[in-house]
């Protein structure tokens, strides 16, 4: 045995001849150096541990109850009623307002085409009464606008009448007047045709050509002399003009005259004398049809008597006519009966539809079916839940409670680090959105209520920074830390 050591102790001596140059002594440390050493770094450890433990909960608060929430709707009919059709299944996408289920809707369907048959008379029956109540406006309008220009028409004519019976009636005795005199003067230029010229009137007609010979001699001896003097150039040239003038009418003048004298000279002829006596017999017509207007005036006074007739007649047409207006009021009032009925029926179709609305389970959300708790045929009851939907345009969040004393900590936007599930290594990076007013024991969430003396949770929401990952079932539980410092 001591051989045995004696070979292995030159053995070890000589390996370590070997590594030692140049024949040096090797450095022999200890066993009891390195377990120092050890310690040492060890001590280091556990204090660096220990230091980081304790800033780690100095700067964090621990989750005491954490689960994975999700915007989860609970869609239960509004009566109670069977089960009918199911249009969905777990994990099925659905769109806001898409018609889930449908329960057994036939006779309110039954009832709704009633309904809507009788909401489609009353259409009917409306149309027709405001129909009836244009056209009775229409022709009451109109009646009340013709009997109006009736009577104005009758007004107008009866003004005319009157106004024309007014002036004959100025113009009669003038008239008459008038077409005696010319009566008169026919009948006087008659008989002097008839009879001739007395003598003196012959002579005064000498005397008169006469006149007019001697005064035209005056005139020729005055133009002569203005010639002379206009030539002389001490007479003006207009009033040589004014002297020829007067000439030439002196003698047409003496013409007339000499006329007039072999006019009589000759006495009347045949013709002349009939035309005398036509001109006599139409001035005795004349004054026969002047005084029948007299006539006419009586006429004229009757018939303005039948004008003022008239216009009592349209004036009774006029206030017929606006009686009817009550003929309006009264279609009115059936109009307005006519829509109350419409109304009423439509109210009907619209209660009917409503119901039929409520027999059917509607999304109102966009999201994910992740339940249906029942079958076709199965009795529902009202308010008990039958499908869930999971709403896909809210994240999911984690619902967090911390102590009583940590929350106090605790604020809007601070990051925690959370492992979801509670048992595994995926870590999900959450902010604080919300902190809870009261705590666990007064908002009745989270569980049972704790004993007085005891601390209290407060519940807090955290919504991961990125959506978390899909395999991640809703109401799995986490932990983690909540760092406040």
């Amino acid at each position: 045995m001591s051989e045995e050591n004696d070979k292995a102790g030159s053995s070890y001596q000589l390996r370590r001849d070997s590594r030692t140059p140049e024949g040096k002594a090797p450095v022999r440390v200890s066993w009891k150096r390195r377990f120092m050493i050890l310690g040492v770094l060890a001590s280091f450890l556990a204090v660096g541990a220990v230091v980081w433990i304790i800033w780690y909960n100095i700067c964090h608060v621990p989750a005491l109850s954490a689960r994975v929430r999700a915007a989860v709707i609970e869609l239960s009919p509004r009566v109670d009623a069977r089960l009918r059709e199911v249009f969905v299944s777990e994990e099925d996408v659905v769109k806001k307002g898409d018609i889930l289920a449908r329960l057994d809707d036939t006779q309110l369907q039954s009832s709704l085409q009633g309904a809507q048959a009788e909401l489609s008379i009353r259409e009917s029956a409306f149309r027709q009464a405001q129909a009836r109540e244009r056209l009775t406006q229409i022709q009451v309008a109109a009646d009340i606008a013709m009997a109006r220009a009736q009577l104005a028409v009758t007004k107008a004519e009866r003004a005319s009448l009157a106004a024309e019976l007014g002036a004959s009636r100025k113009r009669l005795p003038q008239r008459v007047r008038q077409a005696e005199t010319l009566l008169a003067q026919r009948t006087a230029e008659f008989d002097l045709l008839k009879e001739g010229f007395r003598t003196q009137d012959v002579e005064s007609a000498k005397v008169r050509v006469a006149s007019a010979k001697e005064t035209l001699a005056l005139y020729e001896l005055e133009v002569r002399q203005s010639q002379e003097l206009v030539d002389e150039g001490i007479d003006s040239t207009y009033t040589l003009e004014v002297r020829k003038t007067r000439l030439k009418t002196q003698q047409l003048a003496l013409q007339e005259a000499e006329l007039t004298l072999a006019k009589m000279e000759a006495g009347p002829r045949e013709t002349e004398v009939r035309a005398a006596k036509r001109g006599l017999e139409s001035e005795e017509a004349k004054l026969s049809l002047v005084r029948l207007s007299e006539v006419e005036l009586t006429k004229l006074e009757k018939t303005l008597a039948i004008r003022d007739a008239e216009i009592q007649e349209a004036e009774a047409r006029l206030g017929q006519a606006e009686a009817r207006k009550e003929e309006v009021s009264i279609v009115i009032q059936q109009v307005a009966v006519a829509k109350a009925e419409m109304e009423k029926a439509k109210a009907t179709v619209t209660g009917r539809e409503a119901a039929l609305v409520d027999l059917t389970v509607i999304s109102p959300v966009d999201g994910i079916v992740t339940r249906v708790f029942d079958e076709v045929g199965e009795l529902c009851k009202k308010g008990v839940p039958i499908i869930m939907v999971n709403e896909s345009s809210k994240p999911r969040w984690i619902d967090v409670f911390v102590d009583e004393e940590d929350a106090q900590l605790v604020s809007v936007g601070q990051v925690a680090n959370m492992n979801v599930p509670a048992n595994s290594n995926d870590v999900v990076k959450a902010k604080v959105t919300q902190m809870g007013m009261h705590t666990q024991t007064l908002d009745g969430s989270g569980g049972a209520t704790t004993q007085f003396g005891q601390p209290d949770r407060v519940w807090v929401k955290l919504v991961p920074v990125e959506p978390m990952p899909e395999r991640v079932i809703t109401g799995t539980t986490a932990r983690g830390y909540i760092r406040v410092r």
